[in-house]
């Protein structure tokens, strides 16, 4: 299996650029670059969900990964983690009450929503680079100051 072609930039910066000027030249022209881009919250996310959205979208903007066009992958994220926690919540919350023990079914069921929404969660994150391994396999884009002179 062919490994995933990594741009011309990172090639240059490890020292294993065996190509023309004219080739990197090429590659760079025709490598997709993303815009500076607006943070612009979906609609569906309530007030604290938004800040979460903005802080975490400024991060990604400030290593340069951030498009407008993840928004709504950080927008489904956002409401997962959200819908996680609240599940967490619900489960601390009555094993603390004396008396009000949870059923088998009533567990399991409780339990399933809390894992669906972990794996909504981190499917979403993967995808962004919000998780240790994602971040890893990620190619943080260099600017322009940062490539050596050829």
């Amino acid at each position: 299996m062919p490994r995933n072609k990594e741009p011309i930039s990172l090639i240059v910066a490890k020292g294993r650029a065996h190509k023309t000027k004219e080739e990197i030249e090429r590659r760079k022209k025709t490598e997709p670059r993303c815009e500076d881009t607006a943070i612009v919250c979906p609609d569906y996310l309530n007030a604290k969900e938004q800040e979460s959205f903005v802080c975490l979208a400024e991060m990604l903007k400030g290593i340069g990964i951030w498009s407008e066009l993840d928004a709504s992958v950080l927008g489904h994220y956002i409401v997962a983690e959200s819908m996680y926690e609240c599940y967490t919540k619900m489960i601390y919350s009555r094993d603390e009450q004396e008396g009000n023990e949870w059923t088998l079914d009533e567990m399991i069921k409780l339990q399933s929503l809390q894992d669906r929404a972990f794996k909504q969660a981190h499917a979403c994150a993967s995808s962004l680079g919000l998780t240790a391994t994602s971040r890893c396999k990620l190619i943080i884009p260099a600017t322009e100051e940062d490539l050596p002179d050829l």
